[in-house]
């Protein structure tokens, strides 16, 4: 399993600070975009170039979808966390971070060149031995272990009408686990969320595959994360069944699934909200509600000036006494409002 080197300064490294900004978001949502476009480039450019990569795949390695990918790009380039040479884009201080990983990468694809060329050259009876055991024990122990895989492989039906019950799946889930040892009091649990996401995500990907090891981890992390609360995963299911975009109704087609929705930071983001539908765009009801506001505020405008002016003629009315007997005997009218 690759790895990357994250220094704990990182949280106040001013590039960071200054890409937080830039993008408005939190110092924590940033470290993870640029881990994650890092953990990208560890199989996808190994050289730090991203030449002729789109903005759109560098926002997708990130894993950034709260805005335009351009956006987004720039925002890296501004903040130094991309180095921008003759408009050939590479992520900055590549070497630094992942140079170690790539040599060794490369030295472990010498040594195994290295192996098949003597391989080639030994006797065809030496080259049948596998750890000192003949071909007919290695065959033999490989039935084994396919017939092992065969036997303890669970399923996970969202349409299984025959689903067995949670203690019957949670034995045949950690038969074959040799160093679960730590969480098989938890099986149960895990059981109930496995049921859980079957149930409510009829939109996903079933688990029909073998349980490993590292998935039963993941949802113990989770579970122990959120106060052991099982409403939390059912809340978090829910929102993923009536979200459009989760569901793959996105321009690249997209779908989330099981272990993408209990990723620490996603699960987050989708508990807050991030994902749900939100209420469509009508311009013209908009416009409609600025024009309406805009005559109510004008009517209430004139009713005001129209009460000061009468104010105002009662006012001069009441000083002026003789003017107003003056005209009401000249022209026969009152000018008391």
């Amino acid at each position: 399993m690759a790895w990357i080197k994250v220094e704990q300064s990182i949280r106040d490294n001013k590039k960071i600070l200054d890409l937080s900004e830039r993008l408005d978001i939190p110092v924590p949502y940033a470290i993870g975009l640029l881990v994650s476009l890092w953990t990208w480039g560890l199989d996808n450019t190994p050289s730090g170039s991203l030449d002729g990569v789109s903005d759109r795949s560098i926002a997708r390695a990130a894993d950034w979808h709260d805005g335009d990918p351009g956006d987004f790009v720039n925002a890296l380039i501004a903040s130094g966390l991309i180095d921008q040479d003759d408009g050939e884009l590479r992520v900055h201080d590549w070497d630094e971070f992942a140079g170690s990983l790539i040599k060794r990468r490369e030295a472990d694809k010498q040594r195994k060149r290295n192996q098949r060329n003597a391989s080639a050259e030994c006797p065809t009876d030496v080259r049948n031995m596998s750890a000192g055991r003949p071909k007919d024990v290695r065959e033999k122990s490989s039935r084994r272990v396919e017939k092992s895989r065969v036997d303890n492989t669970s399923s996970y039906s969202n349409n299984n009408p025959e689903d067995k019950k949670p203690e019957e799946e949670a034995e045949e889930i950690f038969y074959n686990f040799e160093h679960a040892t730590p969480i098989l009091e938890q099986a149960e649990i895990c059981t109930d969320v496995f049921k859980l996401y079957a149930d409510i995500c009829k939109s996903y990907p079933a688990l029909s595959v073998e349980v490993s090891y590292d998935r039963v981890k993941l949802v113990i992390d989770r579970w122990s994360a959120y106060g052991e609360n099982l409403d939390i995963f059912r809340k978090l299911f829910t929102k993923a069944q009536l979200s459009s975009y989760m569901r793959g109704e996105n321009e690249r087609g997209w779908k989330a699934d099981f272990d993408w929705m209990l990723d620490a930071d996603h699960m987050a983001r989708i508990l807050e909200g991030k994902y749900d539908d939100r209420e469509p765009h009508d311009p013209d009801a908009e416009h409609k509600k600025a024009v309406e506001e805009a005559r109510e505020e004008q009517a209430k405008r004139e009713a005001e000036l129209e009460e000061a002016s009468r104010k105002e003629a009662r006012q001069w009315a009441e000083d002026n006494p003789d003017a107003v007997a003056e005209i009401r005997a000249k022209y026969g009218i009152n000018v008391s409002p």
